[in-house]
This record gives structure tokens, C-alpha cells and sequence, in this order.
């Protein structure tokens, strides 16, 4: 109540920079900011005259992490979605985790195959575990069967290289599951196999 009493009295602008901030957390950029709000000269000064934010050169930070939380909580639904989708857009060619975060975030249906863009990225970078926390994130909340698949095989690849064979087995077996024809089925077979005792790798087969 304190916090959303003191965004009552500010200028529109600030408000909306402050709204917005609190979709991109924490701590930010202030660069993004002003993409986000479209104000290329905004610099935050009110907001850190009233205590809500702290500034250090081209960052900014929150001056308390339950005023980004009131803040973030005054905002409606679709206001809410619109700046997740809007940071999601802006985050799409430097960041493509954040950008599926947002996505997540926004509710957005397209945030399962960004997962799956995050994670292969990750991964040829040879970051096999943090591509594996995000391929897993994905599948987490993916409800179409091609998503499921995708990510399903995205995942059971990256636990083989990691060397965690049973969750492999379940990965792959997840992306067979979900797989839609005889090429997406013999994929999923392919990656079982080596992985699945011979009995039920036979049994699979049949």
C-alpha cells in the first residue's frame, strides 16, 4: 500500500518508467528502459529523488526489492504480458534465455520454442548444463506435442552428453511419446537405443 501510494503522485512518465523496470527486474539497464518506454532522455532522476530506484552510471537498481515487487504486482494482467512481450522482443537477438523468460512470463504461447532456441544456443557454446536447465524449463510448460517433441529430444541429447543416462532414457522416450509419423518416432527410437537395455529396446521396436 505504501509503495502504490507513492507511484499514485508521480508524472506519467515516471510511472511508466517505473512500471516498466519492473518487468526488467531488479536490477537494469537503463538503456533498455528507455527502448522499452520509447523515451531515449529518460534518466530516471525522479525516480531516484523519491528513493524508488538507485543509480550507477548506466545501471539502476531497485532501492528495495518490495518496491520492484509492489510495483510489478500493481500492474493488470495484460499490462503485465504487454511489457514481458515487449522485453522478450527487445532481449531476442542478445539473450534468447531472457527473451524465453519473458515469454514464460507473458504467458506467451511461443515461449516453449524459445526455450529450445535458448538451449541450443547454450549448448554450441558448449554450455551443456545451463542449455539442459533451459531445454527442461521448456518442456516443463511446453503443451503442444510438437513442442514436447522438440524439446524432448533437446533434452535426452543433452543428458547423454552429460552423461545421465536414465534421464536420457525417459527424454527420449517422452519425445516418442509425443512424436507425430514415422521420421519424428525412428528419431526418438534412435536416441533410445543405445541407452535402453537390449530387451527393451526390443520390445520398444515392436
Amino acid at each position: 500500500g505504501v509503495v502504490l501510494a507513492r507511484l499514485v503522485r508521480l508524472a506519467q512518465p515516471d510511472r511508466r518508467a517505473i512500471e516498466t523496470a519492473a518487468i526488467l527486474g531488479q536490477r537494469f539497464d537503463l538503456g533498455d528502459l528507455r527502448a522499452l518506454t520509447g523515451d531515449a532522455a529518460y534518466a530516471c532522476g525522479e525516480l531516484a529523488r523519491r528513493h524508488l530506484v538507485r543509480l550507477d552510471g548506466a545501471q539502476v537498481a531497485f532501492a528495495h526489492a518490495l518496491i520492484r515487487d509492489g510495483v510489478y504486482a500493481s500492474l493488470t494482467h495484460e499490462r503485465r504480458a504487454q511489457l514481458h512481450r515487449a522485453a522478450a522482443a527487445l532481449f531476442a537477438t542478445r539473450d534468447p534465455a531472457v527473451e524465453a523468460e519473458h515469454l514464460e512470463r507473458a504467458g506467451d504461447a511461443g515461449a516453449p520454442a524459445a526455450y529450445l532456441r535458448a538451449a541450443k544456443a547454450e549448448a554450441a557454446l558448449l554450455h551443456m548444463t545451463a542449455a539442459l536447465g533451459l531445454a527442461e524449463r521448456g518442456l516443463a510448460i511446453a503443451r503442444s506435442a510438437s513442442d514436447i517433441f522438440d524439446l524432448a529430444m533437446q533434452a535426452g541429447a543433452l543428458q547423454r552428453d552429460l552423461g545421465r543416462g536414465e534421464p536420457a532414457l525417459a527424454s527420449f522416450g517422452k519425445a516418442q511419446d509425443a512424436s507425430a509419423g514415422d521420421r519424428q518416432r525412428a528419431a526418438a527410437m534412435i536416441g533410445i537405443e543405445p541407452l535402453a537395455p537390449s530387451d527393451s529396446a526390443k520390445s520398444l521396436r515392436k
